[in-house]
């Protein structure tokens, strides 16, 4: 694909495979500076540190685990 985190072409090209509105996706990573782009283009972001909290959040957007 010739990009890569963070610039921000990447997150556009999930977006386009997925079909997806970027408001429809969540992104998720451990780096800010990754998680910035994703949030520009209108995708929910979580910032991963532990299970447990990477499991809240999610429950937060409405993913079932």
């Amino acid at each position: 694909m010739r990009v890569r985190k963070p610039d921000p072409a990447i997150y556009r090209l999930a977006v386009n495979l997925t079909q997806k509105k970027p408001e429809e996706c969540c992104f998720i990573d451990d780096r800010a500076e990754n998680l910035e782009p994703a949030a520009r283009l209108g995708m929910k972001t979580i910032q991963m540190q532990t299970a447990v909290q990477l499991r809240r959040q999610l429950g937060e957007f409405g993913v079932k685990i």
